[in-house]
C-alpha cells in the first residue's frame, strides 16, 4: 500500500486571518457606535449689534453643548460672555448734551437654551438648521461722569440687573474629519429689560425699553 504524503494547507487565507485578528479589538462595540455623534461640545464667537440704545456692537465669546434627539431634533445650552461693550452716550438717554463723546463700559453674561431642527443634505456633510430658544442675561454698566456742552457736569449711574431673552437662529453646518464640525448662523434675540438710567447731578432719570440684538455666530465643535 502506498501511503501518500499529506499536503500542507494553502497559505492564501493567512493575510485575511491576520487582518481580522488585528481589526477585531480595534472595532468599537455596537453600543458605542449608537452613541457616536449625539453629544456635541463647541466654542463660538458672536458678532452682535443693537440699534444704539443702549448699545451698538456687543462682541461675545462662549461655549455650547448640544444633545441630538431622534429624528434630527436636538436640544442645546450655551453660555456667552462679553467682557466689554460700549453703552453709547448714556447722557443722551436723559436728554443731556455732553461736551465730548463719552461711552460707558458694559459687561454681559448670558445663558440660553434652545430646541433645534437639522436638515441635512442626502449623503452629504452639509446641512442647514434652525433654532428657537430662551434664556437670561446679567448686565453690569460702569458709572460715567463728564462735562455738559452748556456748562456743568453729569454723573450717570445705570441699574440693569437681569434681562430675559427670547430668540432664534438659522444657519449652516459642515462636518469634516470623523467628528468635527464648523457652523455659522444668523441670530436674533429680544432682550426684555428694566434698564434705569439716573444722573446724580440733575436728578433726571429714565427707563430704557426692550431692545433687539442681532448678528452672526461662528462655531467650531466636536461630536462625542
Amino acid at each position: 500500500m502506498t501511503i501518500g504524503t499529506q499536503r500542507p494547507p494553502p497559505l492564501s487565507f493567512l493575510p485575511s486571518l491576520l487582518l481580522a485578528l488585528v481589526a477585531t479589538p480595534l472595532a468599537p462595540p455596537a453600543a458605542a457606535q449608537e452613541r457616536d455623534g449625539r453629544l456635541t461640545l463647541g466654542g463660538r464667537l458672536d458678532v452682535l449689534a443693537a440699534d444704539g440704545e443702549p448699545a451698538n456692537d456687543i462682541p461675545t465669546a462662549g461655549v455650547y453643548l448640544r444633545y441630538r434627539l431622534a429624528d434630527r431634533w436636538s436640544v442645546g445650552v450655551a453660555v456667552d460672555h462679553s467682557p466689554k461693550f460700549d453703552v453709547e452716550r448714556p447722557y443722551e438717554f436723559l436728554g443731556l448734551q455732553g461736551a465730548e463723546e463719552v461711552d460707558a463700559d458694559g459687561v454681559m453674561t448670558s445663558v440660553t437654551s434652545w430646541i433645534e431642527r437639522d436638515h441635512p443634505r442626502p449623503a452629504g456633510r452639509l446641512s442647514w438648521f434652525w433654532t428657537v430658544g430662551a434664556g437670561f442675561a446679567t448686565v453690569d454698566v460702569d458709572d460715567v461722569a463728564g462735562r455738559l456742552a452748556g456748562g456743568g457736569r453729569y454723573d450717570i449711574t445705570e441699574d440693569v440687573g437681569t434681562e430675559l431673552l427670547a430668540g432664534g437662529s438659522v444657519g449652516l453646518r459642515w462636518r469634516f474629519g470623523e467628528a468635527w464640525e464648523i457652523e455659522g448662523a444668523l441670530r436674533a434675540d429680544r432682550h426684555f429689560t428694566d434698564w434705569t438710567v439716573t444722573d446724580r447731578v440733575s436728578g433726571r432719570t429714565t427707563e430704557l425699553d426692550d431692545y433687539l440684538v442681532h448678528g452672526v455666530n461662528l462655531g467650531l465643535a466636536y461630536r462625542f
